[in-house]
């Protein structure tokens, strides 16, 4: 039997339907992660202090992983590539991940051998599996947003009773959006950003069903220093930069988290 990450992809696609929308996104991540992926982590990081690596993502990853319910059936809801999965994979009897991006999921397939693929053309998922706890990282804010109220009620229906959403760095509306006065702005490679009010996803995840919703500080970005500055700030004092300054200057958040209860 063929066990290549390739073969065990499973299409869970509701519909069967493709979505150009996500396919101009499949494109531009492909893109960036073929750019990312010609050097190492760590190789990366000595040149590039963008809030996706660095001291930055390792905040809100360990900001992410302290509020989840560690332990049964997880769903990496949108999951990327192969990057930071031992952060958050950790502790769970089993793993899923679903993507829109094929590629993606081969690389998480090779990294992770236990883990099961799914793949979806258009972004939900049809399927009977019911889980403790999904993950939507990195979701929101780069779908476009009629695609958001889709994703969230299908996290709502792939969630047991009782479940946990952990949707955690979604992109937030604030000062430098403000300013551009939109939210949906282009980025390189055709693709698209929107960015959320923290009331904007409470309303979203209350409309779907979801009760007992908690926000949680990821962090914030000082404006008019650069993202290596920020980096070396959230390295000496994460918990000024990650908690106690976020609520008193809501306007420079640079990403929202919250969690939610089916």
């Amino acid at each position: 039997m063929d066990s290549s990450p390739d073969a065990r992809i499973v299409d869970v696609t509701a519909g069967g339907d493709d979505d150009g929308q996500y396919a101009v996104r499949v494109a531009a991540e492909a893109g960036r992660r073929d750019r990312q992926r010609t050097e190492s982590l760590e190789d990366l990081e000595r040149h590039y202090r963008g809030p996706e690596v660095g001291a930055i993502r390792r905040h809100m990853n360990r900001v992410t992983r302290r509020h989840m319910r560690i332990g049964g059936d997880l769903l990496d809801y949108g999951c990327g590539g192969a990057w930071w999965k031992d952060e958050m994979w950790d502790g769970f009897d089993t793993v899923t991940a679903a993507e829109i991006d094929r590629g993606a999921l081969i690389e998480v397939g090779r990294a992770y051998p236990q883990a099961v693929l799914w793949h979806t053309t258009n972004g939900i998922i049809d399927s009977d599996r019911r889980f403790d706890v999904v993950l939507s990282s990195s979701v929101l804010g780069y779908i476009h947003p009629d695609q958001g109220p889709p994703h969230i009620a299908c996290c709502h229906r792939l969630l047991k009773d009782g479940g946990q959403l952990v949707l955690t760095r979604v992109l937030a509306h604030g000062l430098t959006n403000s300013l551009r006065r939109r939210r949906l702005i282009a980025v390189e490679g055709g693709s698209f950003a929107y960015h959320y009010s923290r009331r904007d996803l409470i309303d979203l995840l209350g409309r779907h069903g979801f009760r007992d919703i908690r926000p949680v500080e990821l962090g914030l970005r000082i404006p008019g220093l650069p993202w290596s500055v920020n980096q070396a700030l959230y390295g000496a004092v994460p918990g000024l930069m990650g908690g106690l300054l976020p609520p008193l200057l809501p306007f420079l958040r640079i990403q929202h988290m919250l969690v939610a209860t089916k």
